[in-house]
């Protein structure tokens, strides 16, 4: 009985588990894609389709905005 009542509790807790390290994942990819994007030369953008103007805007969001 114990088990049973127990079981729905450790999967939801696995889950949110999972779901913060996944978050914690997509903010340090976008955290680490920022800065490239930021080091990236006035040719490099060109190449990648970004004005200065998209970079500035890309760049100045925090690591938890989209």
């Amino acid at each position: 009985m114990e088990s049973i009542l127990h079981g729905p509790v450790l999967t939801s807790e696995r889950d949110l588990t999972r779901r913060i390290l996944l978050a914690l994942a997509l903010w340090h990819h976008r955290q680490r894609s920022r800065r490239h994007l930021a080091a990236l030369e006035d040719r490099e953008l060109d190449d990648v389709g970004l004005s200065r103007d998209q970079r500035r805007a890309e760049c100045s969001k925090r690591f938890w905005q989209a």
